[in-house]
């Protein structure tokens, strides 16, 4: 199957729900929050799901062709990279979902993620793969979950909230 395709059925916004992203639906349904910012929408999966269940939802990427796509999708969302958060006017709710990661010096990301949250950050993040475009952080808040990846063996992901 050639990559285009292959990432189209996978990370289409339509495609089935895994257990952590599941798992990640229902802490955000146990947040009281209306309004939610997604750091590395993508293509908008995640926020095509979120405003189905009656969010309020708002995403950046960097990546111009994944916001091309998000928009033919409907969704609200911009391209955008950690250093212009600040363009971007506060939501109750700002998540990544394996964004953080790939970022070699989160200071500033963070920094901004939580200028832009009025009630919470929530980061899905892997936290023991590192190599080329892996990073390993230590992330604040508090730990809720720990899942092991079911696309790479050995690869562990955490999900952490920051209230605020």
């Amino acid at each position: 199957m050639k990559s285009k395709q292959f990432y189209k059925e996978r990370y289409h916004p339509q495609y089935k729900l895994s257990k952590a992203n599941i798992r990640l639906y229902n802490t955000i349904l146990n947040l009281d929050v209306n309004t939610i910012f997604e750091f590395g929408c993508g293509i908008g999966r995640h926020l095509h799901r979120l405003e189905g269940m009656g969010y309020n939802c708002f995403g950046v990427d960097i990546s111009k062709d994944c916001i091309r796509e998000a928009k033919q999708h409907g969704l609200n969302v911009k391209v955008g990279d950690e250093t212009s958060l600040s363009k971007f006017k506060p939501r109750d709710l700002v998540f990544t979902n394996s964004v953080l990661c790939h970022i070699e010096n989160i200071d500033e990301a963070l920094k901004n993620l939580k200028a832009l949250s009025s009630k919470y950050l929530l980061m899905f993040e892997c936290i023991n793969k590192e190599g080329e475009h892996w990073y390993i952080h230590n992330y604040p808040g508090k730990e809720i979950l720990t899942i092991d990846s079911h696309l790479e063996e050995g690869r562990t992901y955490k999900l952490f909230l920051c209230e605020f």
